[in-house]
């Protein structure tokens, strides 16, 4: 191969189109290439025929183009003859003509190329009902070789921001782009009446690296996006959808890095699957996913969906939401229908959750998911309370009670920062109920608390009992007349609690303090009971 086909060319565009001896060169050396591939792959064609097959395709190319321009100059014009032979491709070999053998087209440096400029070689490649490119090298705009040519792209790499233009897909049995590399980005985006570019192909890409962002627009398609392999790590920057309907399966997985997953007013018809990829944003906005959506082992450092249906299951098994060492961000879910099973299975949030506003035709399943502390302090009380009904629903009363736990601090952060908004006096008492029940067993969490208490109520009754009948700290000489009959005021109100009388036989003069310690040992006992009933199971 003539080594001007495979050296790098400038990467500036204008550089290279202000080279017209470069250009010639290239164009010439491209159509003897061709010729001669062309004479390998098919048998029994020379090179003479090769050629003039190349020249005559140009050539009635020419005579259309030109017969174009005259019809937009006058409607009246008469049609050119033709005044050249032709030589068909039929008539060299029948499995090229019938796009059964693609012409093979291998590691050629493709540069910058205008058709106004006379050295078009998107010309020469038009000529070939099928193309697969191995191994080339793209530092060109997109080529568009129309629907009468069929490309697929292996080992290839675009240096700048590619398009797939419409034209004719690699067929049923072949991607179109196999282990590409695209430098900055691709796009992906429906002609004007909503369709893929391309009528067929087994899938858009598989494997590969894309730098920039792969965006896809504004189309209905059943070809899947990616049918990517195990053998190599897949590598994303960025992924948009926009206004697409996807009829095939939509599939990532183990791929390295992706910046940001964002998809906007999109239907996936089939299955989608994100399955150990780490994501930076994933944000979805007027999404429809029809079919099963599963986020296995995926990581999130920021998590959004919004206006979007969930009709089939949606697992979230084993995923991470946020990072251990980071508190910025939020997983909402908001305007979120699931009309099926959802599974949050053994994932961890390192991430406030937000449920409220979501509808669930069955309880979500939390087995096992674990909160990172800052979670757990800005999970609002209502997606506590719809964790801890989905525990409810099976039978699961430990975990219930954990969540309720959890549920009843959010409460009373609620009213703290209510207090702190509208007033200390605004629902005090049930903002004091509530952080004594706190305080005491954690909201029945914790039974080592309340026992604690007990034994707190004993000291303070012995040590009380030992200075009553000892005298070991006494009311000094001086002491205003006004205490002792505080006390006694306080024991004849005490007394009126009838049903403690026959304990305060045993401690006349005592009976306030007696029944202050009465209701602290019961409210500690009774805690202490309530939570030895929560760690069992019932």
């Amino acid at each position: 191969m003539d080594t001007v086909l495979s050296a790098p060319k400038p990467q500036g565009v204008d550089d290279w189109l202000c080279d017209v001896a470069g250009q010639e060169t290239f164009y010439t050396a491209l159509s003897r290439h061709l010729a001669k591939q062309l004479t390998r792959q098919a048998s029994g064609v020379s090179l003479a025929d090769a050629e003039a097959f190349i020249d005559a395709g140009l050539y009635h190319a020419r005579q259309r183009d030109e017969a174009s321009d005259d019809r937009l100059m006058s409607l009246d014009a008469p049609e050119d003859e033709a005044v050249a032979p032709s030589i068909s491709l039929f008539e060299l070999d029948l499995d090229f003509a019938r796009r059964q053998t693609p012409l093979i087209v291998r590691a050629i440096h493709f540069p910058a190329c205008d058709e106004r400029l006379g050295y078009d070689y998107a010309a020469l490649l038009r000529l070939f009902p099928a193309l697969y490119f191995i191994d080339c090298h793209f530092t060109c705009e997109p080529l568009s070789l129309g629907y009468s040519t069929h490309s697929r792209f292996e080992d290839c790499t675009f240096d700048l921001p590619w398009r797939v233009e419409d034209g004719s897909g690699p067929g049923q049995d072949h991607v179109l782009f196999d282990r590409c590399r695209f430098e900055q980005g691709i796009a992906i985006q429906g002609n004007e009446l909503g369709q893929s570019p391309i009528d067929s192909a087994l899938a858009f890409f598989r494997d590969g690296v894309i730098r920039g962002c792969l965006c896809l627009q504004n189309m209905a398609t059943d070809i899947p996006v990616f049918a990517n392999t195990l053998a190599e790590k897949t590598q994303i920057d960025r992924i948009a959808l926009e206004h697409c309907e996807l009829g095939g399966r939509f599939t990532l997985a183990n791929t390295g890095p992706i910046t940001d997953i964002s998809f906007n007013s999109t239907v996936f018809l089939d299955k989608f699957a994100l399955i150990h990829c780490p994501v930076g944003r994933f944000s979805a906005k007027n999404v429809n996913f029809e079919g099963l959506a599963d986020f296995y082992q995926s990581t999130f450092e920021s998590f959004l969906v919004r206006k979007s249906i969930f009709r089939d299951f949606a697992g979230f098994e084993d995923c991470r939401f946020g990072a251990a060492d980071k508190s910025g961000g939020r997983i909402t879910l908001r305007y979120v229908s699931f009309y099926s099973f959802t599974n949050f299975r053994s994932a961890t949030f390192h991430l406030p959750l937000d449920l409220r506003s979501t509808n669930r035709r069955e309880p979500p399943n939390f087995l096992d998911a674990t909160f990172s502390p800052h979670a757990r302090k800005s999970t609002d009380r209502e997606t506590f309370r719809i964790i801890k009904h989905s525990f409810e629903a099976v039978g699961n009363r430990i975990e219930a009670n954990a969540y309720f736990a959890h549920e009843m601090e959010a409460y009373r952060r609620e009213l703290s920062e209510a207090a702190r908004r509208d007033g200390r006096h605004k629902r005090f008492w049930e903002r004091l109920l509530v952080s004594l029940n706190f305080v005491l067993s954690r909201h029945g969490q914790s039974y080592w608390q309340p026992l604690l208490g007990v034994f707190a109520c004993a000291g303070v009754i012995a040590l009380q009992q030992a200075n009553w009948h000892r005298g070991w700290l006494t009311w000094p000489a001086a002491t205003p007349d006004v205490i002792p009959a505080l006390g006694a005021t306080l024991n004849a109100w005490a007394s009126g609690m009838v049903i403690f009388r026959p304990l305060y036989a045993a401690f006349p003069g005592q009976e306030a303090f007696i029944l202050l310690m009465a209701v602290l040992l019961s409210t500690c006992l009774w805690h202490f009971l309530v939570a030895s009933r929560r760690h069992h199971r019932r």
